[in-house]
């Protein structure tokens, strides 16, 4: 039987090269994946892949789609997901010293992450995504944005929103490239990659390796918590951030893709708990150090072939997540291991109309320890010497079966699709069917009209599905949902020059948040309403001015908690003598409910450009110590600057400056524990040099 389970693993790697190789299958179509559409003063639009897993304009897309391009990534100088998404409209980037929270539309933790469209977050608890130095962007093509539920093509996670980063291939980037860097916070590294191409094959290699010190480090104390105390606390400081990245792809003729990610690094800081101080406790609250590691790895093969009026395409992919995490001392560890095998199918049914149809599946293998109650308010106390949380083992495995389809066809001057997704998952008491539809409809050559409703769930958190609650009973929880209604006008008269008005309304039903101690919350219901206003324009050959306004409304209460402290054990027997529940409620944590961008970009000429980004966004409520420390807290805008200057000092190299909060404000941002100080002002330089 474990043979068996084995060999099913091993082959969803393995076919898409056995299907590679067998030549019964017709002449392959050729790859438009890399197609981009030479716009207004050089300005380059790319074609996406993530609204319908082929590649098309973002206008003719069956989604709310955006796209960010090279050049725009170069000459802004963005370094990390995060600087790219804080200024996309409908995200804001909660960014501290522990890690990015990203928020979509009201939703925090919403949107499915993909590299090179493989999923980076899936069944762990408190998985991050890598949206800070772990990810580059320095290798990146192009980054794909989807806003509103994405399950019935990318399955469960593909909940608010789709992210796609787009590596860079070997025709994009030929030859070597050195990028070495250096700022603010002992920040140093260096990218390097090297790309080949010939007539029917390509090759790119990519390795980025960072070291950075914590901006936000407090004074702690070593050994002033833990078991036991130390006998003399001495003060303690932390090590450097540690970041490895490689990267990989090739591609041979245009029906075989391979491509390949490992990832290693270590993210170290202080973290601050906030507690509600006892009588006559002038200590203030308890600080200690942590570490975080959360790499994502994977390999990933990918065949493409024409069999008359239908296109054919197999995916396979193993993808290893770990998460890591110390605090004062207490480690908890997981690993994910996940096996994925997709069949799709694209079909010509007519010249108006086509049909897609997919079957995948997928087996993930949990395996860690997790602490089975809130660790800091049972051990993180400078007395403590007695109480603990217990650790538990929790190995288990996630399987996912799904078949899909989605169906387009256009009338007159309107394109029109639908689709559908059934799911068949091992820890949900039930079944999950995904479906969307809309059209896109061009109103005249200046405005169109897009509508689109679909659904999405979510993965169950560990612990939710099947497992006893902490008061020993059976959790049977129903999947966790969203559906959401969106209606864009965009108006685009010329290249160049573009507006959007989009209006959004979401329904969240059994709504769980894991908080900061992978406590689970009870199921609760909300709706979000919001309205999204972009846009671009270039005032002439040489200035371009961006702007965007998201604001969103929601009806939540506040979330129900229930958890199991801890348990005392006595010394002589061994036995459990007492067990310590608590209840209480958070408010519903939606991020900013305004969030506002301006932005001005000015390329006088081939080797120079230089922007300005100034973002601000409207206060956020919190909640600490279960619920007894609450408050709201506003923040001033925060101004990014770039700029780029080619062929300096040499023709081969290029200079990219780069600086962060340059007014240097004062912001709070919601930790893991405690309110925690947002990224002070920030400056680093990089210079690139090609062979």
């Amino acid at each position: 039987m474990r043979l068996w389970k084995t060999l099913r693993k091993a082959s969803m790697l393995i076919m898409p090269l056995v299907m590679a190789a067998t030549p019964a299958w017709a002449a392959p179509a050729p790859d438009s994946s890399d197609a981009t559409m030479l716009m207004f003063v050089g300005e380059e639009l790319y074609v996406v892949t993530v609204a319908s897993k082929k590649p098309e304009s973002p206008q003719e897309a069956p989604a709310i789609v955006s796209v960010v391009g090279r050049r725009e990534i170069e000459e802004k100088g963005y370094r990390t997901m995060t600087d790219l998404l804080s200024v996309q409209p409908g995200f804001f980037m909660a960014e501290s010293a522990e890690v990015s929270t990203p928020y979509l539309r009201g939703i925090r933790d919403s949107a499915m992450l993909l590299y090179d469209g493989v999923p980076v977050a899936l069944d762990l608890p408190q998985n991050p995504h890598p949206l800070g130095r772990e990810l580059s962007l320095s290798g990146v093509k192009r980054v794909e944005i989807v806003r509103g539920p994405g399950s019935v093509l990318w399955g469960p996670d593909a909940y608010a929103g789709v992210v796609n980063v787009v590596p860079l291939t070997g025709r994009d980037s030929p030859g070597a490239v050195v990028k070495p860097f250096a700022g603010s916070h002992d920040l140093k590294g260096a990218f390097m990659s090297w790309g080949d191409y010939g007539k029917k094959w390509d090759l790119y290699v990519s390795a980025n390796a960072v070291r950075e010190h914590a901006y936000d480090e407090h004074a702690f104390i070593e050994g002033a918590v833990g078991n036991p105390p130390a006998e003399v606390p001495v003060p303690g400081s932390i090590d450097d951030s540690e970041f490895l990245e490689i990267t990989a792809n090739a591609h041979v003729g245009e029906w075989l893709t391979l491509s390949g990610r490992f990832s290693e690094f270590k993210k170290r800081f202080t973290a601050e708990l906030f507690q509600m101080p006892e009588p006559g406790d002038l200590t203030g609250n308890l600080t200690f150090d942590a570490e975080r590691s959360t790499p994502v790895s994977y390999l990933k093969a990918k065949i493409e072939r024409d069999l008359g009026d239908s296109h054919f395409s197999m995916t396979g992919y193993y993808l290893n997540i770990r998460y890591d995490e110390t605090d004062a001392g207490l480690s908890r560890d997981h690993e994910n291991d996940v096996f994925y095998g997709e069949l799709l199918c694209e079909r010509s049914l007519s010249e108006n109309a086509s049909l897609t149809l997919g079957a995948s599946f997928r087996e993930g293998q949990v395996g860690g320890n997790y602490t089975e109650s809130d660790i800091i308010y049972g051990f993180l106390d400078k007395e403590n010497t007695s109480i603990f949380p217990g650790t538990v083992e929790d190995d288990y495995t996630a399987g996912l079966t799904s078949v899909f389809s989605q169906f387009r066809h256009r009338w007159k001057n309107t394109d029109w699709w639908a689709g559908i997704r059934y799911d068949d998952h091992s820890r949900y008491d039930k079944n999950t069917i995904s479906y969307s539809f809309g059209f896109n409809r061009a109103l005249t050559s200046d405005w169109r009209l897009k509508a689109g409703f679909g659904t999405a769930y979510r993965s169950p958190y560990p612990g939710a599905a099947g497992e006893s609650d902490v008061d020993g009973f059976e959790r049977s929880i129903d999947p966790e949902s969203i559906s959401t209604l969106n209606l864009q006008m965009t108006w685009n008269p010329k290249p160049g020059r573009e507006m959007s008005l989009t209006l959004f309304h979401s329904k969240l039903s059994d709504h769980i948040t894991e908080n900061s101690f992978d406590v689970l919350s009870l199921p609760l219901d909300v709706e979000i309403s919001g309205v999204e206003l972009s846009g671009r324009m270039w005032l002439n050959d040489t200035v371009q001015i961006t702007a965007s306004l998201t604001a969103t409304h929601n009806d939540a209460n506040d979330i129900s908690f229930r958890n199991l402290d801890f348990g005392v054990i006595d010394p002589i027997t061994g036995n459990v003598v007492e067990k310590k529940y608590s209840n209480w409620t958070e408010p519903f944590d939606s991020g900013p409910e305004l969030i506002a961008n301006v932005g001005i970009h000015w390329r006088p000429n081939t080797r120079f450009s230089c922007s300005m980004d100034a973002l601000i966004s409207s206060g956020q409520k919190y909640s600490y110590d279960k619920g007894e420390i609450t408050g709201k807290f506003n923040n001033g805008p925060v101004v990014n600057v770039g700029a780029r200057i080619k062929k300096f000092p040499f023709k081969n190299t290029t200079l990219t400056i780069r600086g962060l909060n340059i007014l240097d404000a004062d912001n709070d941002v919601k930790g893991q524990y405690g309110l925690v100080k947002g990224r002070p002002l920030t400056l680093s330089a990089q210079w690139e040099i090609r062979f």
